[in-house]
Parts: C-alpha cells; sequence; structure tokens
C-alpha cells in the first residue's frame, strides 16, 4: 500500500528526528552535511542553549542560514498539519534566531566558537 504526502512527510521528520546521530556520525566521517541535516543538529544543540547553538552557527557558515529558512518551511507545514510537537523545534530555531546571530557574532569576534558536532 502506498503512503500518502502526509503520511510520507510524518516518517521523513520521524526518521530525521531519531536517527540524527547516526547520520551525523557518517557525514562527519564522509565530510558532507545536508542542510535537513545541519537543520536538525541546529535544533538538537539549541536544546542544550543558545551558546553552543551560536558556535555551531559559526561552523556551518552559510548553511546555517539556508537552514533557518528550511527551519520555517518545516515549521509552516508542521502548523498546517497540526503535529505541534514537531512545530515546537522549528518554531524554536527560527524564534531564536537573532539571538543565535549574535551571540554567534560576538564568538567569531573573540575566537570561541568551539562546539561538538556529536
Amino acid at each position: 500500500m502506498a503512503l500518502s504526502n502526509h503520511e510520507r512527510i510524518g516518517k521523513a521528520l520521524e526518521i530525521l528526528r531519531n536517527g540524527l546521530p547516526l547520520l551525523l556520525k557518517r557525514n562527519q566521517r564522509d565530510n558532507l552535511l545536508t542542510v535537513s541535516e545541519a537543520t536538525h543538529h541546529l535544533i538538537h544543540t539549541l536544546d542544550r542553549g543558545k551558546q553552543p547553538a551560536a558556535g555551531l552557527l559559526n561552523k556551518l557558515g552559510a548553511v546555517a542560514a539556508v537552514g533557518r529558512d528550511l527551519s520555517h518551511r518545516l515549521h509552516t507545514v508542521c502548523e498546517r498539519r497540526k503535529w505541534a510537537q514537531d512545530a515546537s523545534g522549528y518554531s524554536a530555531l527560527v524564534l531564536s534566531w537573532p539571538d543565535l546571530k549574535r551571540l554567534a557574532d560576538e564568538q567569531k569576534a573573540s575566537g570561541s566558537s568551539q562546539v561538538e558536532l556529536i
């Protein structure tokens, strides 16, 4: 039986949420990180605090800005589909972005953007 678009999106979000540590380990080895993986890692890092998330934002560079846009879009999708639990992480990243950017700039100026990817 084929999955509907609604079910496919939900499954993809579940895989990204639950499989993130494995994806990050694989991508560190391969030196690759997709925008989606970077976005979800930023969300997980934000759970530890704004300082670590700002450090990661510095390490991700331009990918982080695209990740913010993706987070905004995924938040909209989750809201429309009434997936409040999934929407909260995306919302937190979008709402925290100005503070994260400010902290990242301060860290960059002081040279202290040390953060572990795992």
